[in-house]
């Protein structure tokens, strides 16, 4: 997937209009391949902004617009805080999705594109979050602090203190968040993988687990991997990443739960 972020002249930060910003910053998935300069700006850095602003909605300009851009055609999103009706008209004919972000997305490119990969901008669409996250993975780690990829992991995924949630696209870390383990409750087991599956996994890496709730995540289609080495959440990161790592089945790690 590849995807456009104006940015301004120190090629790092978002620049707010799109048809004004210096540069295009172009990346391929999480990978940035290159920055193109903006051949509409360029075309007009001697005008009055303000005029050219409050230009008129035409096919005579959607069409100058679309050939200062053809450039770009075969990218398929861009993501701005702000595009004029040409400048869309002028992407869209060319096959490029528009995704809006807000200020609160941040300004640094990278911070900007991380959170559109896992679905997180404030004003992301139903439809460029399944566009986005469709190579993505949501790994839960059972841990026993807080302290994100650092986080020592729990020993059993239902008595850890906390679930510490990675999300990887690709090969790179985009996004980590931890939130308190609700604990076993009346239901046991069941309550444990009803937590977990709550949290939209698409992996559980533990250092232990019972038959009954292995058994209810192979049940709700879950993978389970089984890590008794790695002693913090990056380093069973890599061991997963690097394809290390034992699947279990339906019958767990351990006889006593």
């Amino acid at each position: 997937m590849k995807i456009i972020v104006p940015v301004d002249s120190d090629k790092k930060t978002v620049f707010k209009r799109t048809g004004r910003a210096p540069f295009f910053a172009i990346f391929e998935d999480d990978n940035l391949i290159e920055i193109k300069e903006n051949l509409h700006a360029l075309s007009h850095k001697n005008e009055d902004d303000n005029k050219h602003h409050h230009e008129k909605h035409s096919s005579d300009e959607v069409a100058h617009h679309r050939e200062d851009i053809l450039e770009l055609e075969g990218c398929d999103v861009i993501l701005t805080q702000a595009v004029g009706p040409n400048m869309q008209e002028a992407l869209e004919s060319i096959g490029i999705k528009i995704q809006k972000i807000s200020r609160v997305d941040g300004d640094d490119v990278y911070e900007v594109l991380n959170r559109f990969l896992v679905g997180k901008l404030k004003r992301q669409t139903p439809q460029t979050i399944t566009f986005a996250t469709s190579k993505s993975k949501r790994l839960i780690f059972p841990t026993n602090e807080n302290a994100g990829t650092l986080s020592k992991r729990g020993a059993h995924f239902g008595k850890a203190n906390y679930y510490t949630i990675v999300t990887v696209y690709n090969t790179t870390i985009v996004d980590v968040e931890v939130i308190d383990n609700p604990g076993h409750k009346s239901g046991g087991c069941s309550d444990a993988v009803a937590n977990i599956m709550s949290l939209k996994p698409d992996v559980l890496i533990v250092g232990g687990i019972g038959g009954s709730p292995a058994k209810g995540f192979a049940q709700a289609g879950l993978d389970v991997y089984f890590d008794q080495h790695s002693l913090t959440v990056q380093e069973s990161v890599d061991m997963f990443l690097q394809n290390k790592l034992t699947k279990i089945n339906d019958t767990g790690t351990c006889s006593i739960h």
